[in-house]
């Protein structure tokens, strides 16, 4: 009776502070300490749940779609209670995703992908909730919580992985050993049957339709072996349709803002097991967001029509399913699609002679006459809008020109950005610092072009659809800017993408202005991350054409922890940026070459100044233009070897400080023989590793503190809203 008379209290206050509010947010200053409050009246029982689950869902309920409370901390623990408090959690996460609601946050994915491990036993979909998350999240502390979870994960799916691998492995022996012997066995028989013929008696009419129903079965099998995977595809849409039927029910409601009928309390029930033959076969997804792919799927396929080359899709979708199959953390079997994707450079090379292509491949207009001529529309794809009016005045260079720069607010396509210091300038255009107004937590880099162009767009578009996302991998996707918006002016475009604090170049400074060498282990741990980056983009069949140490991002450098337990770190730690250059090999035929030389001699590859044919040449060269940096700490200048005529070499001397190494990987990338004779990335990728695992022993202490001072002056460095104060103080 107390605790009910003590809540009504708490009912008739709420109720009369929400008639007079008039404060900005509602959820923080009222909602949430009355829900509080009310939790603490009750008891921690189910008799306590029935009172307390329609308040949080009432204020669920009312602010669902509010595009402001979605982004709030403390909407996502409510919402979040009510997931706590619900049998059916999975359902739930499954719609606050949909909703945008707290995705943001880094509590929301980890809670989300540690009920689907601990409770559905599924390493997959957690694994794939994990790097959903990582789209999401920008804030540095939310970052930094979400890593944390996720390294605490990693070993664990790993060892879950190994263990299902070498399962699936000892499965497979077993039925290809099982199904050699029956086919021996009823090979031993027919032969002996048809011995035996001529003496069959009446009842051998039976016989005889048993040895055709064996053949039949043996056909049958050899051709389900083929065509198992569209089999089985087939099978378990079928069977998760009829899985999901009632929960797909909720979510596939008329109004798309409807929320799952509301319950009279949480009853605790076990859960109606369903019998499902192929049940492993949905592990690999994740089932609470299914109605989510249905949209993406939808979404897929239109931009699956603006990516034709030749007739020929670059994703090949037949099946929802395969949808979620393409970020799972394994390749799928006998699915050539996927794999033709991973050997894309050496389909290329494959020819029997290299053609040239005399055209400038940096030609804006002959790039967009290679578009149309393979049918693709980029003003279809994702992120993409055209505005036929001029540029905003607030945003032209001359805006942001000296160091008294204030804060310039703008609105573009309905949404307010605040523009603040210029981060660079080019050829093409210059960089500013950007943020949303209503998320300043959250900025870009602002790249504004004259006159407008869409190729980088469209270079970085083309990359993320191609590039495989494995777990315990390389993933190309983290090393390169994700673009959030292009809007296309009459006169100037204007893109938004993932910002870094510094280059590589300013390592490199960083070392020169206190005197100092870049350690041996620091030049392997970028060397290693930028061959790893080559490997797999020209694999993808993308050349990016204008490598050079400004146009590598530093991400991470290896702390004391990291460089001494684990020396190469999945997590990625450099960035390409400025795709304005790029060549899309997916445009010409295989084996095309290019003559083109750059106009910046310096950065002009062997094959350029000897005006010989070139393709990947170029990427590589800028790479060993880049090494060169971190190695010798001043600019590659390239001449002829006096002591071997005809092969190439650099002017900086061999030094005892220099490993030699070295000298052997600068004379084979410089001395390439031909456009089909590229350097083994992989193979020079795998002995800088094994050196970096010596060289991590070696590995000084106040070398790793002194690469500390620089990971933390990254951002301190580099704000990109340092004029914020003193606007202020000026209004």
């Amino acid at each position: 009776n107390m605790c009910s008379n003590t809540i009504s209290s708490l009912n008739k206050e709420f109720d009369k502070r929400l008639k007079s509010y008039c404060g900005p947010n509602e959820i923080t200053d009222l909602w949430l300490p009355y829900l509080l409050a009310v939790e603490e009246e009750l008891p921690d029982d189910e008799s306590g749940s029935k009172i307390l689950y329609p308040l949080y869902y009432k204020c669920l309920e009312k602010f669902q779609n509010d595009q402001i409370q979605i982004y709030n901390k403390h909407f996502l623990e409510i919402c979040l209670h009510i997931a706590r408090m619900s049998v059916d959690k999975g359902l739930w996460y499954g719609l606050f995703y949909s909703k945008r609601i707290g995705v943001e946050y880094a509590k929301f994915w980890v809670e989300w992908a540690s009920y689907v491990e601990n409770s559905e036993n599924n390493y997959e979909s957690a694994w794939g909730i994990y790097e959903e998350g990582k789209k999401f999240i920008h804030d540095p502390n939310e970052i930094i919580e979400f890593e944390k979870a996720y390294c605490k994960f990693e070993p664990r799916l790993i060892e879950w992985d190994k263990t299902k691998w070498e399962s699936e492995n000892r499965s497979n022996i077993k039925k290809k050993s099982s199904l050699m012997t029956t086919d021996t066995v009823t090979t031993t028989e027919q032969k002996a049957k048809r011995r035996t013929k001529t003496r069959t008696t009446s009842a051998s009419d039976g016989t005889s339709a048993t040895i055709v129903e064996q053949k039949a079965k043996r056909v049958t099998r050899t051709i389900s072996t083929s065509k198992e995977e569209k089999i089985v595809t087939v099978v378990e849409v079928a069977v998760v349709a009829a899985k999901n039927s009632s929960s797909q029910q909720a979510l596939d409601s008329k109004s798309s803002d409807a929320l799952p009928p509301q319950p009279i309390a949480p009853v605790i029930i076990d859960p109606m097991e369903v019998e499902d033959d192929d049940s492993d076969m949905e592990s690999n997804y994740l089932p609470e967001c299914r109605e989510q792919v249905h949209r993406e799927y939808s979404r897929l396929l239109d931009m699956s029509q603006t990516s034709q080359l030749g007739r020929k899709s670059l994703i090949n979708i037949s099946t929802i399913d395969q949808v979620l199959q393409r970020n799972s953390l394994m390749m799928i079997q006998n699915q050539p699609t996927l794999q033709q994707i991973d050997t894309f450079d050496e389909d290329f090379l494959n020819v029997t002679a290299i053609e040239v292509d005399e055209r400038d491949p940096f030609d804006d207009k002959i790039r967009r006459q290679l578009l149309e001529n393979k049918g693709i529309n980029y003003t279809q794809m994702q992120h993409y809008t055209k505005v036929k009016t001029n540029l905003p005045s607030q945003l032209h260079k001359e805006i942001f020109l000296g160091s008294d720069v204030k804060i310039q607010k703008v609105d573009l396509g309905g949404v307010t950005y605040e523009f603040g210091k210029k981060l660079g300038e080019g050829a093409y255009g210059y960089v500013i610092a950007a943020r949303l107004q209503k998320k300043p937590n959250i900025s870009y880099a602002c790249k504004i072009q004259y006159p407008p162009s869409v190729w980088e767009y469209y270079i970085l578009t083309e990359l993320c659809s191609r590039s495989i996302r494995k777990v315990g991998k390389f993933d190309l996707n983290l090393r390169i800017p994700s673009v959030h918006k292009l809007i296309e002016y009459n006169d100037y475009s204007v893109m938004f993408m993932q910002r870094a604090p510094q280059t590589l170049l300013d390592f490199a400074n960083y070392h020169i202005s206190r005197d100092r060498r870049i350690p041996f282990y620091y030049q392997l741990y970028y060397s290693i991350e930028m061959l790893n980056i080559f490997q797999h983009m020209h694999k993808l069949r993308i050349i990016h054409c204008d490598v050079k140490p400004d146009n590598f991002m530093v991400l991470q450098c290896p702390s004391q922890i990291n460089a001494k337990q684990n020396p190469y770190q999945q997590m990625p730690s450099l960035m390409l940026i400025d795709f304005n250059r790029s060549i899309d090999l997916n445009l010409f035929d295989n084996g095309t070459a290019f003559v083109t030389c750059v106009p910046k001699k310096e950065l002009a590859c062997v094959e350029m100044l000897r005006s010989r044919p070139w393709i990947f040449q170029h990427d590589l060269f800028g790479m060993v233009y880049s090494i060169h940096v971190l190695v010798f700490l001043s600019y590659m200048i390239v001449c002829e070897d006096v002591n071997n005529p005809g092969m190439m070499t650099i002017k900086a001397k061999f030094s005892k400080h220099i490993d030699p190494v070295w000298q052997e990987f600068f004379c084979t990338f410089l001395n390439i023989p031909d456009c089909k004779s590229n350097p083994n990335l992989e193979e020079w990728e795998q002995r800088l590793q094994k050196l970096l695992q010596i060289e991590t022993k070696r590995l000084k202490q106040k070398d790793i503190d002194y690469i500390r001072v620089f990971c933390d002056s990254l951002e301190r460095l580099l704000s990109q809203f340092e004029q914020q104060q003193q606007q202020q103080q000026n209004q």
